[in-house]
């Protein structure tokens, strides 16, 4: 069901693939041109280390009580994907491309704008990775749907032999797609100053929503860690653009929307969790309620 080896070798390649880009957009830059090898470089190799290492430490944070119970010894040498944090991960290769900058002597804000298409490619190709990691990455499927054909949808043999298939939702592919639509849009945006901070907000707004849909996840109760870490992100962009226009008219206003959407999703998802709701119904409402978070959204950036 799972192959390991299958999925850390396509990490592997991701990664280098990552580094190849990041050396071509850094080369675009005048300001990169000259330390552009060196830069992509210590990107992929910090990245690589940076990425995993914080991907274990933010599950170590986010799971301590029942680490300390268990036993944490083999934990930090373990290469399961299981007990990583994703986005844990992705703050990891940011990390690593700010050390980079440092390292190569560039402008830091420059380096991470430049970098963002091939980081938001890396993460794209990292959950496409999830095709090898069975259960890890896959939803129920939709009340009255018997299969979808892929990239929508994925059959588990839990048979071993191919004989019998369990249907199931792509998450990772439809969260993976996102992120290469988003990888995209980053790519035609890669002079801009806020190319990172802008990607990475819609690539957690959306996240949120297929977080929602996936059946294995991290969670208190009905609270899912890696959903509340992209809604964490997203509020914290809005607060910061708010006060930094402070005391104009109106610069809260953003982050009380992201608060307020904030308590929609909570209600949302305890009622997906404890009640019998239709799911369709509250994955409609949760889709309103992250476009008012889209429109908060642009709107700090119209009165920042």
């Amino acid at each position: 069901m799972e192959n390991l080896t299958a999925y850390w070798g396509c990490m592997g390649a991701a990664m280098a693939l990552t580094g190849i880009l990041s050396f071509f957009l850094a080369r675009e830059a005048s300001e990169l041109r000259s330390r552009a090898l060196q830069l992509a470089l210590l990107e992929t190799l910090l990245g690589a280390f940076l990425g995993l290492l914080c991907a274990k430490a933010g599950y170590f944070l986010v799971r301590i009580n029942y680490l300390l119970g268990q036993g944490f010894g083999p934990f930090w040498i373990s290469l399961q994907p299981q007990e990583m944090l994703f986005f844990g991960g992705v703050a990891g290769v940011i990390l690593a491309v700010f050390l980079a900058a440092k390292l190569s002597g560039v402008h830091v804000m420059e380096a991470l704008n430049r970098f963002t298409p091939a980081g938001a490619l890396l993460l794209a190709l990292a959950r496409f990775s999830e095709y090898f990691l069975g259960m890890h990455g896959v939803g129920e499927l939709p009340e009255g749907v018997e299969s979808l054909p892929f990239p929508l949808g994925i059959g588990i043999d839990f048979s071993g032999d191919g004989s019998y298939l369990e249907p199931y939702l792509a998450v990772f592919m439809l969260s993976g797609i996102t992120a290469l639509i988003l990888a995209v849009i980053a790519f035609f945006r890669r002079n801009s100053a806020d190319n990172l901070v802008r990607t990475l907000f819609w690539i957690c707004l959306c996240q949120i929503f297929w977080e929602s849909l996936r059946s294995s996840s991290i969670a208190w109760l009905f609270v899912r860690a890696e959903q509340l870490i992209c809604f964490l992100f997203c509020e914290g962009v809005l607060l910061i653009r708010g006060i930094g226009r402070r005391p104009a008219k109106g610069w809260f206003l953003p982050a009380l929307l992201g608060l307020l959407v904030c308590a929609a999703l909570v209600g949302i998802e305890f009622a997906l969790d404890k009640t019998g709701l239709p799911r369709l119904l509250l994955y409609s409402v949760m889709i309103l309620v992250l476009g008012v978070l889209a429109f908060a959204e642009r709107l700090s950036r119209r009165t920042a």
